[in-house]
């Protein structure tokens, strides 16, 4: 913690003599007013031991604007979002709610300690989107509420200046006593400095009309000393600025404006670092990005065009406000993010600034908007040493905020060991500390205010480190595509990629050079490793496709691989796939696996089809219609229905679309007439014989006769009635007959000769008759008395063979013994000649 002692004197005199004052004269105090941060969704943090705390107990939830105020101890004592007071208890202040500022105003707050007063506090606030309520203040008595504060109702929204814009700043009138508050009117280019003094809040505002019109958005901003002052101008990406000028902290005026335009993206927060070298801006909006300029480059020109760009982040951030804190480092908020960035040394130029994206974690829950508090920047001005940790064999420098205004400095680094060079009367200066640990400076600064001779006595810590040896390896090589892990070979407290992290270790998943800092963020070692590639040839199974109308799809890798694994277990260069999903490949090739994967949706519409062929009945009409329900479909007959109705023979075919893909189906209609049957007329027949019935059928698909029987032909052998249907898909027809029979003379009939050559013609040997049997047996032989065929069934004929093999041919003998059911008994015996 940095300490400073002030000690007056009446007139000039001896540096004993000054001292012997001292001793008895002297108070002390720490600039702590900005130590407590509230802001975003309930997001907070404090600056007690030197170094930010996250801290979960805030109220607020603002967009943007938000104010604190610490007394000069660092205590809590209230913060405000620009409409309501919460108190150091984190409860409603006493009439702290209804102030007329806004939390999505930029600065829609700031707290101002009345001069002279330790109890009396303003609350200066203004609305969003240069609305009437205006600029406005209201007064909190801290010594009212037990302590806790409330608002005074005699002040509360008291009107000062309408319209204005969203930007607001504060900082500390040259006298050191009283207090610039600075506003913008809205959409003008015209600047109000109101000052603050022991005796209240001044009502006619010191204007400069100078620069651009503002266009309501982004920070206005002060530097410490009081020497700068600058604006983000968020307007269109043609009228988007960052306008710098020198104020004049005596007269509250403005000069000297340097236009940087933005181009693209809208500035939104800006700060200065603490030795006012260079101003950071940020662009919040497409895409976000954080800015450094070099404000002594030289010329206007120089000086616009030393804008360079610190950083600029992949994925969803949106940059926001920037604020320097008492820990000299500038910190950044990032909408919608459970961290704040961090510029760790914003003295340093370019990316030696050391910005860190993710340098400071918020609480858990709690998460940053755009916005930050804004203070007084006087009480950050570095009216003390300017001195910081280092390494061990490094040159620390060290310095005052202002030297121009001393008379002389003698800096003691409590480095003993360091003989002579421990005690140092320049101005400007560094030392090399004999060794590591840490060590109390003290800084003894004289200066004349008038008639008077002051003597500041500044006391710092600085923590001296030794600086590591950091390993990361030797470079690597490894296969295209694939992530090795890059990881330092000890362990340390900090650590900075070149790719934003802030780990030990990273998996670096691209080829090229990669950097760490390791250490401490003030002594840190550096080194680099390079990660080459072996090229292999990627796999490729093409763009995800959708497979249309198939029930498979083959997936084929167009080069040859030395081995190949899918996803299904496969080991193929080529795999069918039968259903949706994610299909992958990985292969070997010269040592390296790789491996591509692609989605596969296969429609295939269950149950579109037109059915099978149908026929058509003449003079009728039938309905087209996809077997499911597919909805309107596109016929062939260019009709857009769910179905059609034809009545003409003939091909039709619908289509439709599904998810891309198109499916079509076609059936044929054929035109079917009713069956016809043609049977014989009623007949008698002999007793005892058989009468076969030949129906002439046309146009049927399926016949039966009376008896259910199905056969064409068929065999009659008793009297009675004969019907015979025939139906197809148009109806049916039917012919019947009637038979009846009479006595006739049984008769015999046996060939002698037959011809089983295999032409279909009297192929077999056998007896024909008009009288049933009761008894039949038939026998041939050859003509040495050799039995070749029997049979007692007279419907199985001798087809010229023996044990299925043909005889020659010849004579041969037949035996026949047959009975009638009304004759006796009767054997004959013949020949038959067999001819092939």
């Amino acid at each position: 913690m940095k300490t400073k002692m002030t000690f007056y004197s009446f007139s000039r005199f001896s540096f004993l003599g000054l001292l012997f004052f001292c001793l008895f004269s002297f108070y002390g105090h720490a600039q702590n007013e900005t130590n407590w941060w509230y802001f975003g969704n309930n997001a907070g943090m404090h600056f007690s031991s030197g170094s930010p705390t996250a801290v979960s107990n805030g109220l607020i939830r603002t967009l943007e604007g938000c104010a604190t105020v610490s007394d000069p101890a660092g205590s809590l004592l209230f913060y405000t979002d620009g409409r309501t007071v919460y108190n150091r208890n984190h409860v409603l202040m006493a009439n702290g709610s209804g102030l007329l500022g806004h939390s999505s105003a930029t600065s829609s707050a700031v707290v101002v300690t009345k001069p002279g007063s330790t109890t009396h506090y303003y609350i200066f606030t203004v609305p969003i989107g240069g609305n009437a309520n205006g600029f406005r203040y209201s007064e909190v008595d801290m010594t009212q509420s037990g302590g806790l504060g409330a608002v005074v109702s005699s002040s509360k929204n008291t009107l000062l200046r309408t319209p204005v814009s969203e930007n607001l700043t504060a900082v500390s009138h040259a006298n050191g006593v009283d207090v610039w508050v600075i506003v913008v009117g809205h959409n003008t280019n015209t600047y109000y400095s109101f000052l603050v003094t022991p005796t209240g809040v001044s009502t006619t505002p010191v204007t400069t009309t100078i620069g651009p019109n503002t266009v309501i958005w982004g920070y206005l901003r002060t530097s410490a000393s009081g020497k700068k002052i600058a604006i983000a101008n968020a307007g269109t990406p043609s009228t988007s600025q960052v306008v710098i000028f020198d104020f004049d902290n005596s007269t509250g005026t403005l000069s000297n404006p340097i236009t940087i335009s933005t181009r693209t993206g809208r500035p939104y927060g800006i700060e200065f670092s603490p030795d006012e070298r260079y101003m950071y801006y940020t662009k919040w909006y497409r895409p976000s990005s954080l800015h450094q300029v070099n404000l002594k480059a030289g010329t206007s020109a120089q000086i616009i065009a030393s804008d360079t760009i610190i950083h600029q982040p992949t994925g969803v951030n949106n940059y926001g406000a920037l604020q320097l804190a008492s820990d000299g480092k500038i910190y950044m908020a990032n909408s919608g993010h459970a961290f704040l960035g961090v510029i760790n040394n914003p003295n340093a130029r370019g990316t030696a600034c050391n910005f860190v994206l993710q340098g400071f974690q918020l609480s858990p829950g709690k998460v940053s908007q755009i916005g930050l508090p804004t203070f007084n920047q006087s009480f950050l001005f570095p009216s003390g040493l300017l001195v910081s940790d280092g390494c061990k064999n490094d040159y620390i420098p060290v310095g005052y905020g202002d030297t121009s205004s001393l008379d002389s400095v003698i800096y003691n680094y409590g480095d003993p060991a360091s003989g002579s060079f421990n005690i140092s009367r320049n101005k400007l200066d560094s030392h090399k500390f004999s060794s590591t640990g840490k060590y109390v400076v003290t800084a003894y600064i004289y200066r004349t205010h008038g008639t008077k001779v002051l003597l500041d006595t500044l006391v710092d810590t600085v923590n001296i480190y030794q600086k590591p040896v950091v390993e990361l390896g030797n470079d690597t090589t490894v296969c295209a595509f694939d992530s090795v892990l890059l990881q330092t070979a000890s362990s340390y407290n900090w650590y900075q990629w070149n790719t934003d992290k802030n780990t030990r270790s990273i998996m670096a998943s691209k080829q090229g050079q990669y950097w760490v800092r390791a250490g401490e963020p003030a002594c840190y070692g550096t080194d680099t490793i390079n990660v080459n590639w072996i090229e292999v040839q990627q796999p490729n199974l093409g763009n995800d496709t959708t497979v249309c109308g198939l029930d498979s799809f083959e997936l084929r890798l167009d080069k040859t691989y030395d081995a190949y694994y899918w996803n299904n277990g496969l080991n193929t260069p080529s795999i069918h796939v039968r259903s949706d999903g994610r299909y992958s490949v990985a292969v070997d090739s010269i040592g390296c696996r790789v491996s591509d994967t692609i989605d596969v949706k296969m429609i295939n519409p269950t149950g579109f089809s037109l059915g099978e062929d149908q026929f058509l009945c003449k003079g009728k009409t039938i309905e087209l219609k996809s077997l499911v329900n597919y909805g309107i479909l596109n016929w062939s007959t260019g009709q857009n229905s769910e179905s059609i109705m034809v009545s003409e023979e003939g091909e039709y075919s619908a289509n439709f679309s599904q998810e891309g893909c198109n499916f079509n189906d076609q059936i044929t209609i054929t035109a079917l007439d009713s069956p016809k049957v043609v049977l014989i007329s009623d007949s008698v027949f002999c007793k005892h014989s058989e009468l076969e019935l030949r129906p002439e059928v046309t146009n049927h698909d399926k016949l039966i006769w009376n008896d259910g029987s199905t056969e064409t032909n068929k065999w009659i052998n008793q009297p009675g009635s004969y019907q015979v249907s025939a139906s197809n898909f148009c109806g049916t027809s039917s012919k019947s007959v009637t038979l009846d029979w009479k006595d006739c003379e049984c008769i015999m009939t046996i060939p002698n000769v037959f011809t089983p050559n295999g032409d279909g013609y009297n192929e077999t040997f056998y007896p024909t008759f008009n009288c049933p049997f009761i008894s039949y047996n038939m026998k041939i032989y050859n003509r040495w008395g050799r039995l070749l065929f029997e049979s007692s069934d007279d419907k199985v004929h001798w087809d010229g063979t023996r044990k299925g093999e043909a005889v020659a041919q010849g004579v041969y003998i037949f035996i026949l013994n047959y009975q009638f059911d009304s004759d006796e008994a009767v054997e004959e015996t013949g020949h038959v000649t067999l001819i092939r």
